[in-house]
């Protein structure tokens, strides 16, 4: 799919700039009212964030919500109302371990966290105060609100008055309460409630009786409850829980059962489940993963056969489960139609590097494309006109609220970038395979600067994740859309860089992200940056001797691993805040080793840039924000200082207040405009070549 957009390149001659590459408005979040016949989204244009509506029958997009500047403050969580006269997001991020609210603006009485009401007909808003929006009831008569000491609501007639009552408590039971949802007439409402004894259980709250019902209660792990069509029933997803001694691993599979239960507890039955250790789902990438769109018919998605596929299964007890997406490809961010006939979910198939968007006819099991071409399409959300909404872009631009009318026409609802954007000037990346020395097949994104002439430096980039996989174009979370911009950028001054998608991330089946002996347990990928290496090093545009890598949160972990191992091979490299001590727990959770036990962190810190530190030359550079609630701050501190006693030529860009993911725009451009410059001083190459 080509986007069209009107934009203005800079002239040929001129040196890309890394903060034009940047300046492009970025969409996400996108919903749908369950009516069909509204959409909402959040725009981020160089750090300003705002919400945008469309809404039947023109579907003309408006700006109903906006901070101006770059206050760092996420937007997210959007709901809205069946009718789509309300819309409900969280604005800020949320607390630290300390119990601070994210603040990375440095804000002198701190961060916000709250829900925003908004009224969509003339953009009124109002603050409900600390928390999540979870759901509104059927019809728009209340918003229920998750906060961390239970669920809340409020009365949406009674939001905007001018002495507005505050959001009173619903439930405050022990442990944490999540995951509510309402009945389809909007009388019950069904929760998670994780208790502490790691375990969780569903309940069922009657809001006429202000009752509890316990739906199945045992010692499993029970989660995603979803209501059938008529009410009566709730399906759930049953795991089984961490027992004592026992630490989570994010990288493994995760098994599950579904199970089905009536709505007054009185009895549940299991009608599928996905058997063996290593199948189910893969760490927390998919969100939601079961649906009830009709009677006959519950929705999920497993991995057991290989890939992340969609099925279909009758409730009831022995029930085959029916795939509805092809074979050997994966599926992710599934819609059922307001009219519940159909779904849509975005995928890979045939087109592995890039996403798009198809639609299952639920009658006839018919699969119908709804995307295709060199674009990247997901998030599909199918509306009541027979028309789709989709986040779209391509190796141009980044994602756009995009309209897909069901007469084939297309519309583009976010507007265009800025005059100084270089649209015209980003190449499309180079789809590339290679073999790492264990055999295991790889793929990657290849940038060659402009002209190519003679040797030049080159980079490889690391994504993160571990379960994350780079793309043919711009990716739609935030966090690898400015990695692929910043891809771009190095490519325009000079340097070749491979983006490589290392074993243990996603896209091409489940063998690939469960591969043996990764992370903490052998570091078998360092194999795959070692393939990539090679790779670079036979191309005949590339100076062998100035070979470097750049990768954050995991991709800062394997960059510091090479130059830890490899100072002979990789002559310098940028560190986003990487995990280099595979023994430690991560911030804040005392419990989380990646399924580690004692016995195991011998082996997880031989498997440590930490542990071959005596071997580390190489020029590095460490980047990291101060309030990293992903990956330990105190790491790169005390890597920063040993490598110093080491002699090292090792340098520290801090970012006060700042999180794992970067929440300023300012700090990207920060963090980057360093990285340049680092990389273009130890890898020999001005930072304006390439650029004429």
């Amino acid at each position: 799919m080509a986007l069209a957009v009107a934009v203005t390149a800079a002239p040929a001659a001129a040196a890309m700039e890394l903060e034009a590459v940047l300046s492009a408005p970025m969409a996400s979040h996108l919903v749908r009212s369950e009516a069909g016949d509204s959409i909402a989204w959040v725009e981020n244009r160089a750090g300003r964030r705002s919400v945008h509506l469309a809404s039947a029958p023109d579907y003309a997009p408006r700006e109903v919500f906006a901070l101006d500047g770059d206050r760092g403050e996420p937007l997210s969580a959007l709901r809205l109302s069946t009718d789509g006269a309300l819309l409900a997001f969280a604005r800020g991020g949320g607390p630290n371990a300390f119990g601070s609210n994210a603040n990375p603006a440095s804000l002198p009485r701190g961060g916000v966290r709250e829900v925003v009401l908004l009224r969509t007909a003339d953009g009124a808003t109002v603050s409900l105060g600390e928390g999540s929006p979870a759901a509104f009831s059927p019809d728009g008569a209340m918003l229920l609100l998750e906060r961390s000491d239970g669920l809340y609501r409020m009365a949406t007639a009674d939001a905007f008055r001018e002495e507005a009552p505050a959001p009173d408590a619903l439930l405050t039971l022990q442990g944490k309460t999540s995951g509510a949802v309402f009945s389809p007439a909007g009388d019950r409402i069904a929760f998670v409630s994780a208790r502490r004894a790691n375990h969780s259980l569903i309940g069922v709250l009657d809001l006429a009786t202000d009752a509890v019902t316990w739906i199945a209660p045992s010692a499993w792990q029970d989660e995603q409850p979803t209501w059938s069509p008529d009410g009566r029933s709730v399906a759930f997803l049953r795991r089984r829980p961490l027992l004592i001694g026992e630490r989570l691993d994010i990288t493994a599979g995760h098994p599950f059962r579904i199970m089905v239960a009536s709505a007054d507890g009185g009895s549940v039955r299991e009608v599928w489940s996905t058997g063996e250790p290593a199948s189910g789902l893969a760490q927390f990438l998919y969100g939601r993963t079961l649906w009830w769109p009709q009677a006959d018919r519950l929705l999920f998605y497993s991995e057991h056969d290989g890939f992340l596929r969609l099925y279909g299964l009758q409730p009831v007890a022995g029930a085959e489960a029916g795939a509805l997406s092809p074979a050997a490809c994966e599926v992710l961010g599934l819609d059922v139609a307001p009219a519940r006939d159909r779904v849509a979910f975005a995928h890979n198939c045939g087109d592995t590097n890039r996403r798009h968007v198809a639609a299952v006819n639920l009658a006839s099991g018919e699969l119908t494309a709804l995307t295709e071409g060199e674009g990247i399409e997901v998030g599909p959300r199918l509306l009541a006109d027979g028309g789709v909404a989709v986040l779209a872009g391509d190796h141009r631009l980044p994602m756009a609220a995009t309209l897909h009318s069901e007469d084939g026409s297309e519309r583009r609802l976010t507007a265009p970038p800025p005059a100084a954007f270089p649209a015209d000037r980003l190449q499309a990346p180079e789809p590339v395979r290679m073999t790492a020395a264990d055999g295991v097949e790889l793929h990657g994104q290849l940038f060659r600067p402009p002209g190519e002439g003679g040797e030049h430096p080159a980079v490889i980039f690391l994504h993160g994740g571990p379960i994350r996989q780079m793309l043919l174009g711009w990716h739609d979370r935030g966090y690898y859309a400015n990695a692929y911009g910043m891809n771009q950028y190095l490519a325009s001054r000079g340097f070749v860089v491979l983006s490589l998608n290392y074993r243990a991330g996603v896209g091409y089946g489940r063998d690939f992200h469960l591969a043996p002996a990764t992370g903490p347990r052998g570091a078998s990928e360092y194999l795959d940056v070692l393939a990539a290496r090679q790779y670079l090093a036979g191309l005949d545009t590339v100076d062998a001797g100035r070979i470097g890598l750049w990768g954050g949160s995991y991709g800062g972990n394997l960059t510091a691993l090479a130059l830890a191992r490899n100072s002979d091979l990789f002559a310098a490299g940028v560190d986003l805040h990487g995990v280099h001590d595979w023994s430690l727990p991560m911030p804040g959770e005392e419990g989380r080793y990646w399924g580690l036990t004692d016995d195991d962190k011998p082996e997880a810190r031989a498997s440590s840039p930490i542990a071959h530190i005596d071997g580390w030359r190489s020029p590095v550079l460490l980047i990291s924000g101060d309030d990293d609630r992903n990956v330990r701050f105190d790491e790169t501190v005390d890597l920063y200082h040993r490598l110093l006693d080491r002699g090292v030529d090792a340098r520290v860009l801090v970012l006060p207040d700042e999180v794992h993911g970067f929440h300023r725009h300012d700090s990207w451009l920060k963090a980057y405009d360093e990285t340049a410059a680092f990389l273009a001083e130890h890898l020999g190459a001005a930072v304006g070549e390439g650029a004429e």
